[in-house]
């Protein structure tokens, strides 16, 4: 039996896997902090949204404590404009209780605490939000963002 060349281009072309799908901002920015999925409903169904609570363990509970968290933004790339740079000035705020930025890429998100720090490339067109809540800071996909 002889196989015709499109015949087999097509059976390479559906034999291929699927590509997999690119991690969120969230999902990137989790391990670097240590944050862990909220899950919702059944086992394993994410929300899209994650937290790490930056003062844990037995010490603080104990003894109590303090925690010291700072976030900086910077353009992504060599070709930053005086937009980007105002656009950055705005994308963080204090509110009542907590401090919000609402990332949109592309740009550089820097998060440190006092268990390390946290540097992420937001690329174009991506979106999400980053707060600091109490000793908390949550990660919003698009999915689980509050509205603006």
């Amino acid at each position: 039996m002889k196989l015709h060349p499109i015949a087999a281009g097509f059976f390479l072309i559906a034999g291929a896997p699927a590509a997999a799908q690119e991690a969120s901002f969230c999902e990137r920015l989790a391990p670097q902090l240590g944050m862990a999925p909220i899950e919702k409903g059944r086992q394993g169904q994410t929300t899209g949204e994650w937290r790490v609570n930056t003062l844990a363990g037995l010490k603080t509970v104990l003894f109590g404590g303090s925690t010291l968290v700072s976030f900086g933004m910077q353009p992504a790339g060599d070709s930053a404009t005086v937009e980007d740079y105002a656009r950055l000035q705005k994308a963080c705020e204090q509110q009542k209780k907590n401090f919000l930025c609402r990332i949109e890429g592309p740009m550089i998100l820097t998060v440190s605490t006092g268990k390390g720090k946290a540097e992420i490339e937001a690329l174009p067109g991506e979106r999400a939000e980053v707060e600091m809540k109490g000793t908390t800071i949550l990660c919003r996909d698009p999915r689980a963002m509050k509205k603006a």
